[in-house]
């Protein structure tokens, strides 16, 4: 066991250094101009190494945003320990913590935050393959999962009133998106930092909505 020590502390090594130049190549330029030829370049090794490691190009692309979406799910597992805990007292507090969780997963990778943003914008889901989007979708349904059930417990344990979960669901996490993509295009011209502010502004908004 000792002697495969080197070798896979040089294997993860080289994948963080994949990963991190496949991140600026993306960001810079976006899925359809980006090419694996440039981000072997970047790491100084050839393409039939990042192959190695990846299938192609999306499966790169991709797994640029699986750290976050993971984090996303350790951290709402959490949550919903506390609320079975009984932690939170109104639908105001509720949401804050919601809201906190993917503040913390955009904290945590904003880089694959940006990846997320530019798959969204760019409807990259309707040409990578079904193998990549069963295994992107795999993740991203546990986290709505967890999110719809917690949201259940909540109408249940009467923090909020009786409402739609799906539709709430998908709202909450489309409002949180939308006003990210907001303020962080406004942060590149003034330069002024409101992300969290406006975040809780917005989830508490929703929380007077329906609160019971």
């Amino acid at each position: 066991m000792k002697k495969n020590r080197p070798r896979t502390k040089e294997k993860e090594v080289r994948i963080r250094e994949i990963e991190w130049a496949a991140r600026k190549e993306f960001y810079e330029k976006g899925f359809q101009r980006s090419s694996v030829e440039n981000i072997a370049k970047k790491v100084g090794v050839s393409k039939g190494t990042i192959y190695f490691h990846y299938k192609n190009k999306e499966d790169l692309y991709m797994a640029l945003m699986l750290p976050m979406f993971r984090k996303v799910t350790r951290l709402s597992e959490e949550f919903e320990k506390r609320l079975d805990a009984n932690k939170f007292k109104n639908a105001f507090e509720y949401f804050m913590e919601f809201s906190n969780i993917l503040l913390k997963a955009y904290e945590y990778d904003p880089d694959g935050f940006a990846v997320y943003r530019a798959f969204q914008l760019e409807d990259f889901s309707s040409r990578i393959s079904k193998e990549t989007f069963e295994r992107l979708n795999e993740v991203a349904s546990t986290n709505y999962i967890i999110a719809r059930r917690c949201m259940r417990k909540a109408i249940n344990s009467g923090l909020l009133r009786q409402i739609d979960i799906i539709k709430t669901t998908d709202v909450s996490w489309g409002l949180f998106l939308g006003v990210m993509q907001v303020e962080l295009d406004k942060l590149k011209w003034t330069k002024k930092d409101h992300i969290k502010e406006t975040i809780a502004y917005a989830f508490t908004i929703i929380s007077q909505g329906i609160e019971n």
